[in-house]
């Protein structure tokens, strides 16, 4: 069983918006400013976050499935990450504090 690509696509589109609304954004900026100076870079910390976050959810919906992503899956979910990069980064910059 495969899950839809544009479901799948959706999926890690939404879980992204909801790590870069500006409540998330300061929740995690807020918490890796608490720890300096073992966070020499905030923002690339908060960056791994978001991708970790979301990997996280894909990899659980994979674990409730009880299977692993298909290699098409796969680079359905790398896509839906490389085209935000920029993205992430541009949001995570503007709502530094």
């Amino acid at each position: 069983m495969s899950f839809n690509l544009q479901f799948l696509r959706g999926y890690v589109e939404k879980l992204l918006d909801n790590q870069l609304t500006n409540e998330e954004l300061g929740t995690s900026h807020n918490f890796f400013e608490v720890l300096k100076p073992a966070v020499k870079n905030r923002e690339d910390a908060i960056f791994g976050y978001v991708i970790g976050f979301v990997f996280g959810q894909v990899n659980n919906l994979f674990l409730l499935v009880g299977r692993k992503p298909t290699q098409e899956e796969i680079e359905e979910i790398s896509k839906a990450f490389t085209k935000r990069f920029l993205e992430i980064r541009s949001r995570i910059n503007e709502t530094f504090t």
